[in-house]
């Protein structure tokens, strides 16, 4: 696998008993160490920047080892309202993970969802970045007519998070350098 500046983008389909999950699996390489873009990416409000056409954000609090996060998505002519549980995970050499998944206990628009932001160390200071993705909007309209729209969007997320990790590292490591 030869990453450099393009992420590199895997689409994949997905059939799990009565689920039929759209998403993919996507690589990038942020200019941040492990740790640093643990620091970043964990944020909530990192969620903002991070995920396509968020309209409204919550945090609900936690329950164990997971953050719950209420999440609107969409534009004007179609949106949903879901909660997900984020876990975040440290693992040997420098290498983490932030996993979600759908919480089904709460009202939610789509049928399942679940991925994760998988973080390990790629050469001197940086950081490869994996982004899985797989979604069920259920069946209906909205699958049939947003499905790969709603894909393709979920898939600009590692750009997106580059993104906000190239903004925000250097204000992490001068707030570090204070300490």
């Amino acid at each position: 696998m030869q990453i450099g500046d393009a992420p590199l983008i895997y689409y994949e389909d997905e059939a799990k008993g009565t689920h039929r999950y759209v998403g993919g699996t996507a690589y990038v390489l942020v200019d941040a160490r492990p740790d640093e873009a643990l620091a970043l990416l964990d944020r909530t409000e990192a969620l903002w920047q991070v995920l396509p056409r968020v309209l409204d954000l919550k945090e609900l609090g936690t329950e164990g080892r997971d953050k719950l996060v209420e999440l609107e998505q969409g534009t004007s002519i179609l949106s949903g309202r879901y909660t997900v549980r984020l876990r975040t995970e440290r693992y040997a050499g420098g290498k983490s993970s932030i996993r979600f998944w759908l919480d089904p206990s709460r009202p939610h628009a789509l049928d399942d969802a679940y991925g994760s932001f998988d973080m390990e160390p790629y050469g001197d200071g940086k950081t490869l970045v994996t982004w899985k993705i797989r979604i069920d909007l259920g069946a209906g309209i909205a699958r049939w007519l947003f499905e790969e729209r709603i894909r393709r969007a979920a898939m600009t997320t590692p750009v997106r998070a580059r993104g906000y990790v190239d903004e925000h590292v250097k204000k992490l490591r001068a707030q570090g350098a204070g300490k």
